[in-house]
């Protein structure tokens, strides 16, 4: 029996208009956001690194705070 011999199965992809209708709405809300995106400016990219930097810093030190809390009760 040689390769060419082995017969395959087709395997036959459903088109995409046969989806669930909540798969192609779900789609067509993101292609929705994407069209209405646009890029921040570097003044917006600043500000909202500044802020996730704080955020990121407060939940460090908060996390900080009750590790040596419960360090120093046991």
């Amino acid at each position: 029996m040689d390769v060419e011999d082995i017969k395959l199965p087709k395997i036959k992809l459903p088109k995409f208009k046969d989806l669930p209708n909540a798969f192609r709405r779900r789609i067509n809300e993101y292609r929705r956001v994407f069209k209405i995106t646009k890029k921040p400016t570097m003044e917006e990219f600043k500000t909202i690194s500044k802020v996730a930097g704080i955020g990121t810093i407060i939940i460090g030190m908060i996390g900080f705070t009750v590790y040596m809390i419960v360090q120093h009760l046991r």
